[in-house]
């Protein structure tokens, strides 16, 4: 029994050493810009899912004006557009309305929101 208590406070006294000695530098003032503000590139990424480019291997797809018009109509974005076009209405009953769906998924892409396995 004592020399499992030896040993618990002899662990104990090397992981308080290894906490205390990852205190800040008292001395350390962050990098800023020029203008004062702080500096903070290299830590940002654009990184995106979402392709610019069609696939290789899609076929070229020429529709009439009328079938736009109809994708057009039906597409999610462009009704959401038309719903949000103009200046925002920052009351209850507007917020209510937005939130109404009660979509989860207005993440910007995948790394907002984990897909899960």
């Amino acid at each position: 029994m004592k020399a499992r208590l030896l040993v618990c406070a002899a662990i104990a006294a090397l992981v308080s050493g290894t906490a205390a000695a990852q205190a800040a530098d008292p001395n350390y003032k962050p990098p800023r810009t020029s203008w004062g503000a702080p500096e903070l590139s290299g830590v940002w990424t654009n990184t995106s899912l979402t392709t610019l480019q069609r696939p290789a291997n899609a076929p070229t797809v020429v529709i009439s004006q009328e079938e736009h018009a109809k994708v057009l109509a039906r597409n999610q974005y462009s009704m959401m557009a038309k719903d949000e076009a103009g200046p925002s209405k920052v009351d209850k009953e507007s917020s209510d309305k937005l939130l109404a769906d009660k979509n989860s998924n207005r993440g910007y892409n995948h790394f907002w929101i984990d897909a899960g396995n």
